[in-house]
């Protein structure tokens, strides 16, 4: 990965200190960071959305990693605030949840014209990566597709869908989401029949706890899994996610989801997977 930008967090004085370092060219050693020793480095950390990069230092603690990530990625780990969704406009939930609607209708329009899931879940959250404003407060929904060959097999999920709230007085917060993306000529009496779904659920909850299946469908595309609920369209998960009622919130989930090749952090909690449940939903 050829960065020309990097972040260099250091630990100093009780309190971290980030230094941005370049190298106009992309190539060749990084420019010696000359005010801060070695043993004081935390973590350095490079890279955008999909390519995150970092490199552990001496004076790195969980904690200080997770807030050298939010630096690099320009939050002040100070103005996170979870509570804020409860906040956030109606007007602009309603925004997102129209833009998600036209996403859904083209996409399940489309539904026999995609090759395989992966086809289908590039061209539905490509039409939702965008950035939503009302009256001074910010959502941005973006997305990174894990890599087939080397992290899907490990989560058992295939896409991770983060949203990110800037309130008009400062405030931030972010939600992740995992999915494992099936396709079905119509929504199963049971969707944990489809191949492999049982299995990778589960395991995808021993990383990110908001974790599901997606399932496309020529009908719509229904998110299965959330606690034990009836399949659900995805704008219903998208709107009760920004209503402060599911998502992950950890900063260790949040750097899992943006390196789309590995995991940057084992989520080492006492989260146990659910068993995987066989449950006969009835359509509406």
């Amino acid at each position: 990965m050829r960065t020309t930008t990097r972040t260099q967090v250091y630990w100093r004085d009780g309190r971290l200190h980030p230094v941005t370092n370049t190298r106009p060219s992309g190539l060749g050693p990084w420019p010696r960071v000359a005010n801060f020793p070695p043993a004081e480095l935390v973590a350095i950390v490079e890279g955008d959305t999909g390519h995150i990069e970092i490199t552990e230092g001496p004076a790195a603690t969980s904690e200080r990693v997770d807030k050298a990530f939010l630096l690099h990625r320009g939050v002040e780990p100070e103005s996170i605030s979870h509570q804020v969704w409860s906040r956030v406009p109606v007007e602009l939930r309603a925004g997102i949840e129209s833009r998600v609607r036209s996403a859904e209708d083209a996409v399940s329009d489309q539904w026999g014209q995609f090759s395989n899931e992966e086809a289908a879940t590039g061209a539905f959250f490509s039409r939702l990566n965008d950035s939503f404003r009302v009256d001074g407060w910010r959502v941005n929904v973006s997305f990174v597709e894990f890599s087939k060959q080397s992290k899907e097999p490990q989560t058992g999920t295939d896409v991770a869908v983060v949203l990110d709230v800037l309130t008009r007085d400062g405030q931030r917060s972010f939600k992740t989401m995992w999915f494992q993306a099936k396709s079905s000529a119509s929504l199963p009496m049971d969707p944990f029949s489809l191949p492999r779904m049982a299995v990778q659920i589960p395991r995808a909850q021993t990383y990110c706890e908001a974790s599901y299946g997606l399932v496309y469908t020529p009908q719509g595309i229904y998110v299965v899994g959330a606690n034990g609920a009836e399949p659900q369209p995805f704008h219903d998960t998208l709107n009760r996610c920004m209503q402060c009622h599911l998502g992950d919130t950890s900063v260790a989930v949040l750097k899992n989801s943006l390196n789309r090749k590995k995991l940057l952090q084992v989520v080492l909690t006492e989260r146990q997977p659910p068993p995987a449940r066989r449950m006969n939903f009835r359509r509406r």
